[in-house]
């Protein structure tokens, strides 16, 4: 019996910690996934490069993605729970601020490929915990929460590139 959309849906309301981590997903989405979308305009306006500069960004926060993927296979299970999620979250936001206020280009590399680190570990820590948290028969529901989440991120995309044009990067 394949699970439906509204069983998920009940999951949801059933399980709180299946419904705090699918919440945890959703803002993380909408507040720091969608932060990739103004990179090019931090490329171009802010450290006044061009498409090699964009490539340079996007490189370094998908190599420390790996690396971050890499690091959390290393510590293993033992540290695969609620707070390390929590702490991802908030190394993500915090790597963002820095990034944000870095006066150099060089500078602003650093806690690019931090940001990358703990999006990647956040990534992947939120899946297993949502895997976990729930029965063998819910597993695809839970997947299926997990993907509804990612699939808020389009709304932080329009709204900080809205911000952006109103306020400036």
């Amino acid at each position: 019996d394949r699970p439906s959309l509204r069983q998920a849906f009940l999951l949801l309301r059933r399980d709180r910690l299946l419904a705090w981590l699918t919440l945890t997903v959703i803002v993380v989405e909408i507040l720091g996934f969608s932060s990739m979308t103004l990179l090019p305009v931090f490329a171009k306006d802010v450290y006044e490069g061009g498409p090699d500069a964009y490539g340079v960004l996007s490189a370094v926060r998908s190599l420390g993605a790996v690396l971050g993927l890499v690091v959390l296979i290393r510590i293993g299970a033992r540290f695969t729970n609620g707070p390390a999620l929590l702490f991802t979250c908030g190394l993500m936001g915090a790597a963002l601020i820095v990034f944000a206020v870095a006066p150099w280009f060089l500078v602003a590399l650093v806690p690019l490929a931090v940001f990358g680190a703990a999006a990647a570990s956040m990534d992947s820590l939120s899946q297993s915990l949502m895997q976990r948290a729930t029965s063998d028969a819910e597993r695809g529901a839970a997947m299926g929460l997990w993907t509804f989440a990612v699939g808020c991120g389009p709304f932080g995309h329009l709204a900080i590139g809205a911000a952006a044009g109103a306020f400036g990067v």
